[in-house]
């Protein structure tokens, strides 16, 4: 069975799941990383707290298209483990967190 990178919910607790390289992240996932990158707060999930990454030099990359922060307008992480730092196994880019957007509304209408 599938866990979510971002919350750690089986695939069974879940409405709807989006998969990228090794990653994959949930629609309540989707819908709390929105607020994280636009407004540079962090948000908690069940597993640690999504957070924005700050600084566009960073070798951070998003999981789902492999673009690096650099690249991106806006980044979501979280750390590679409890107390980890924020390169993070899970990344997501705003432009795939907008794409994963719409393909919930496409798909959970």
């Amino acid at each position: 069975m599938l866990a979510r990178t971002f919350c750690g919910r089986s695939q069974r607790e879940v409405r709807k799941l989006i998969a990228g390289r090794g990653v994959y992240i949930c629609d309540g996932c989707v819908e709390l990383a929105g607020p994280v990158v636009s407004s540079g707060s962090a948000a908690g999930t069940q597993l640690e707290r999504i957070h924005p990454v700050l600084e566009p030099e960073g070798g951070t990359r998003c999981r789902f298209c492999g673009k690096r922060r650099d690249e991106v307008a806006d980044m979501a992480t979280m750390p590679a483990e409890s107390g980890g730092t924020f390169a993070g196994p899970a990344a997501i880019c705003v432009e795939c967190l907008s794409l994963c957007n719409e393909i919930l509304v496409e798909e959970l209408a």
